[in-house]
């Protein structure tokens, strides 16, 4: 049987080696300016790219992703930003629109130099390709990967992922379906409960006794 990486999920294939992805770059145009992120991060659900906004470049307001930071910043640098403004915009998120979807950043950092930028791209939307991003990470894996995979032993290792993948998942589905079955039990229990409390209840007026 013929070898095809056609056949197996992009998370699965990363695992074999995730340092072939380190640093690798995505193009992401918004407006007229086109923003070089890099991966950063190979997650189990998700692949993270990073740019970092110098402060400068924030309060120039440079472009769309600056001139959003520079909302967060107001202009000022590390320095002046206080403890408690510090704390008010790291994680913060905001939407920016990327060819015709609308994607969530995050501001992951704030440094002495910079603010460091997250995009989290979930390897579903990598999968179904259907945007500019996804589809540039779904050509960088497979350009990446597939030469790899010429040699069996990574194959054997695939094989074996995708295994205990299917192994995991079958066992998550049967936790979760245990806990619905339960839950319908409870319910199913509860109602019992109500109906015999509610056939118990006096219909006829009532003979107050002194």
């Amino acid at each position: 049987m013929s070898f095809d990486i056609s056949d197996y999920k992009l998370k699965h294939i990363i695992k074999v080696k995730d340092d072939l992805l380190n640093r690798r770059r995505v193009l992401i145009p918004i407006g007229e300016n086109i923003y070089e992120f890099r991966i950063e991060e190979i997650k189990s659900e998700f692949i993270e790219i990073i740019k970092y906004f110098e402060y400068l470049e924030v309060t120039l307001s440079y472009g769309p992703l600056e001139a959003e930071l520079n909302g967060f910043t107001n202009g000022k640098t590390r320095n002046q930003l206080t403890d408690n403004e510090v704390y008010a915009i790291r994680f913060s998120k905001f939407k920016m629109e990327v060819g015709k979807k609308d994607y969530e950043f995050e501001i992951s950092g704030v440094g002495p130099r910079a603010l460091k930028v997250s995009l989290y791209v979930k390897y579903r939307d990598i999968e179904e390709a259907e945007n500019l991003i996804e589809s540039q990470l779904k050509d960088i894996i497979l350009d990446e990967y597939t030469p790899l995979f010429k040699d069996k032993r990574y194959q054997e290792k695939l094989i074996e992922i995708k295994k205990e993948s299917d192994q995991q998942e079958a066992e998550q589905a049967r936790i979760k379906d245990e806990v619905r079955r339960e839950q319908e039990e409870k319910e199913r229990k509860w109602r019992e409960l109500e109906a015999r409390l509610n056939s118990n209840k006096p219909t006829g007026p009532q003979v107050k006794r002194y």
